[in-house]
């Protein structure tokens, strides 16, 4: 995520699509370097379009 966020300019978005386990820690790790995360639920489950 880190990688991410040096490519990523100012204002920018990343989606991940994963398990609800997965994504429950990027979210720990999205607020520890001061991203603001964000999570929907699709309804279809984890990989849904």
């Amino acid at each position: 995520m880190l990688e991410i966020d040096r490519m990523l300019r100012p204002g920018g978005r990343v989606y991940i699509r994963d398990s609800v386990s997965v994504i429950s820690k990027l979210h720990e790790i999205a607020s520890a370097i001061d991203w603001v995360p964000a999570l929907h639920d699709t309804g279809g489950g984890p990989y849904a379009s």
